[in-house]
């Protein structure tokens, strides 16, 4: 894992992640391919706080604790926002009775998985070694989060694209045309 990598892989428990440099603009058709008859949370969009207009809420998109929870995922869904910069994304089994999000990690330029240690060490020695050191608590955080939320997937698309999921079909998917994106 190196500091000017493209694509960052690893595993964590029963997640397998993946962070690429680079938007994927397809990545909500993929989620629609691959989570049909799940919920999609809609957390933020462009690092705010989503505000479901009278539209989206006619689609049977509803609103729990500041989250917009989708009707059963389809391929024919219809996702707000679905081409804003940047967008954040659960996926759950079913409507959960709350949710509770801590953070918005959208808003966070440069968030990624990789290991910041791993990142540091890679850089020109003359480099500051501690420009990642505000990523490790911030990971934590995120991990604490999936642990609580539990979803089947999370997906981030702005400067990065990030998916972390427990299907496996899924991630290899995404990291195929994660490759095609920055032909590798």
């Amino acid at each position: 894992m190196r500091w000017d990598d493209r694509i960052f892989t690893g595993t964590r428990g029963k997640w397998s992640w993946i962070v690429v440099r680079e938007e994927i603009r397809e990545i909500s058709t993929l989620i629609k391919e691959y989570h049909v008859g799940q919920r999609l949370c809609f957390t933020a969009s462009d690092s705010a706080p989503i505000t479901p207009d009278s539209g989206t809420q006619a689609n049977r998109w509803t609103r729990i604790n500041g989250v917009m929870v989708s009707p059963l995922i389809s391929p024919q869904l219809e996702i707000p926002c679905d081409t804003a910069d940047g967008m954040e994304w659960y996926v759950l089994p079913s409507i959960p009775p709350s949710i509770d999000i801590m953070d918005h990690y959208l808003g966070y330029c440069g968030f990624t998985l990789a290991d910041p240690h791993a990142l540091a060490a890679s850089q020109d020695p003359t480099w500051d070694r501690t420009n990642y050191d505000w990523l490790i608590p911030l990971q934590r955080q995120f991990w604490a989060s999936m642990d609580h939320l539990d979803p089947i997937s999370y997906v981030s698309s702005g400067e990065n694209t990030i998916v972390v999921t427990c299907d496996s079909a899924f991630v290899n998917r995404v990291l195929t045309v994660a490759r095609e994106v920055v032909g590798d």
